[in-house]
């Protein structure tokens, strides 16, 4: 019997970037075959050293035929597990794999990702984000809630070593045009784009659990300061990507100097 296949197609992330969706709906298609599970093979370093090839192809035993063959781990994008690690083991093992990348407001994503942490109990009910940040409280290091919004940064790595085989995507498109972005990406990774999926008119989310939040929502001017902190990165993203970003910008604060995203750099390890 022939051992299961190796990817053809990642989904690397970014968390809270509506990687759910993207990949209930893949799953749907007739020519993709994906585990409805995040695998983090290439971001587990014991498990890619110790397991190897073949625990991984394991990932893959149910496969049937399929031609586009992926999987989807939003911790490949995570700053906590070296994005240009798992970039190099990625090149090693799948030179000619294609990548998508999922990306969002960067002060949306960062909302978003503390509702999650207060949602599993990390972080207080009324977690207050920008006082958090502007005071450089150790939870906003520890949990990655700016550094996992440095796309630029974080995808770097492997936009260096694969090129235009890594397509990256909005969430805002998501919302707006699912159909679109979901076509895109099927013609990325080789599928035929004249599938339409049951779920592609749904944002679906990691978690269903209702979230008690009573902590403050940031002020306009808070949304401004809190953009200045993402702002040099953006930049290096749509000169990396080709791209104009400038939907995501609220304008400058009107209040003095907005903080230094050098406060919020993930420990080199």
């Amino acid at each position: 019997m022939p051992a299961p296949p190796l990817p053809t197609f990642l989904v690397i992330g970014a968390p809270r970037c509506a990687t759910r969706w993207l990949r209930t709906n893949l799953i749907e298609h007739p020519q993709v075959f994906m585990p409805s599970f995040d695998v983090d093979f290439f971001d587990h370093g014991s498990r890619y050293r110790r397991g190897g090839e073949e625990w991984y192809r394991l990932k893959f035993d149910a496969w049937e035929g399929e031609p586009c063959v992926g999987e989807s781990s939003p911790g490949y994008l995570a700053p906590r597990h070296q994005p240009h690690t798992m970039a190099e083991r990625m090149y090693d093992m799948l030179p000619d794999v294609r990548l998508v990348a999922l990306v969002r407001h960067p002060v949306d994503r960062m909302y978003s990702a503390m509702f999650q942490e207060v949602r599993q109990g990390r972080l207080p009910a009324d977690a207050d984000l920008f006082t958090m940040v502007t005071e450089r409280h150790p939870d906003v290091a520890a949990l990655e809630l700016v550094d996992a919004g440095r796309y630029a940064k974080n995808l770097y790595p492997y936009w260096r070593l694969f090129g235009d085989q890594l397509l990256v995507v909005f969430h805002d498109d998501v919302r707006t045009q699912p159909q679109q972005v979901y076509d895109a990406v099927v013609r990325h990774i080789g599928a035929s784009a004249d599938f339409v999926p049951s779920h592609l008119d749904e944002v679906l989310f990691s978690s269903r659990t209702t979230l008690r939040y009573s902590g403050p929502r940031p002020t306009e001017e808070q949304f401004r300061i809190l953009y200045g902190i993402f702002r040099d990165d953006i930049d290096e993203l749509e000169a990396m990507l080709g791209l104009d970003l400038s939907r995501w910008d609220p304008g400058a604060p009107q209040a003095p100097a907005a903080p230094t995203g050098a406060w919020f750099e993930a420990p080199v390890t």
